[in-house]
């Protein structure tokens, strides 16, 4: 979901909007997406990453892992040339 935030907002800075719309809301660990649950079990739902348990020396945390959906075609759309500009900077 960071990388959702980062892409949103690189995409605002340049061109004075979003690509996903949606508003974030302020944690002390950074920003969310203000439906961050509904978006994460939406997309586990669908099988499009997978959780995975790791060992970080002092903690256990979650590593996600995608699953290679394919959500859409870079010739058809959703996103304009500048979305995916900034999304492949991000990524």
């Amino acid at each position: 979901m960071n990388k959702l935030f980062y892409a949103d907002f690189g995409h605002y800075k340049y061109y004075g909007q979003t690509i996903s719309g949606i508003y974030y809301k302020a944690l002390p660990k950074g920003p969310v997406p203000g439906n961050y649950g509904s978006l994460y079990n939406y997309l586990a739902n669908k099988d499009f990453f997978k959780v995975e348990e790791v060992s970080f020396n002092d903690f256990v945390g979650d590593r996600y892992k995608t699953n290679d959906v394919v959500v859409f075609d870079s010739e058809k759309g959703p996103f304009t040339d500048t979305e995916i500009s900034i999304m492949k900077r991000v990524s």
